[in-house]
């Protein structure tokens, strides 16, 4: 009874970690990571060979928002912003009333 045990959870963690071998190296490499991770779950170590053996995409797929271009507009610069000198002097700034 004992070693069939420990017969089942030697078994899902090795399929565990394939699966997540299999997940992260088809992400970094393009392809699709929920299928490939199936794939690792069912064939365990074999899967991960796999995942190796295929062929990577040029690019990541679109459905991957975290590995595309960044949709958010460039970051304004902040902090005070300097404008042309006048003959080597800082320019006046104007102070609006109500802080005055």
């Amino acid at each position: 009874m004992l070693s069939t045990l420990i017969f089942v959870l030697r078994t899902a963690v090795v399929l565990g970690t394939s699966a997540c071998f299999c997940y992260n190296l088809a992400r970094k490499r393009g392809l699709e990571p929920g299928a490939w991770a199936a794939m690792g779950a069912f064939l365990g170590p074999l899967g991960v060979l796999l995942v190796f053996l295929a062929e990577p995409r040029t690019q990541p797929p679109p459905s991957d928002g975290r590995r595309g271009p960044d949709p958010r507009p460039p970051a304004r610069p902040r902090g005070p912003q300097r404008g042309p000198t006048r003959g080597g002097k800082r320019p006046r700034v104007r102070m609006p009333q109500r802080l005055r």
